[in-house]
């Protein structure tokens, strides 16, 4: 009861997997970083639409225009 059990670290808390089987395959995917990609464009597209159109009504044609091109060429930047 004494010796330190294989689950437990030096302060007596459990410690927390690094991977299970799961985590490892999703990792070893090749085209991860695409999914990923393609899943961050798809969860900001519409919120930024929105915005790029409210802008239009809040914030005048002009000052919409000039949003709209710095926000696409920091998407070409990034991509």
């Amino acid at each position: 009861m004494l010796a330190a059990s294989a689950d437990e670290d030096a302060k007596g808390g459990l410690k927390k997997p690094v991977a299970g089987p799961f985590d490892r395959r999703v990792a070893a995917e090749l085209d991860l970083p695409q999914m990923v990609a393609k899943c961050v464009v798809q969860t900001v597209k519409w919120p930024s639409t929105v915005q790029t159109l409210k802008a239009l009504l809040t914030a005048g044609p002009t000052r919409s225009w000039r949003y709209v091109r710095e926000k696409r060429e920091k998407g070409k930047m990034e991509s």
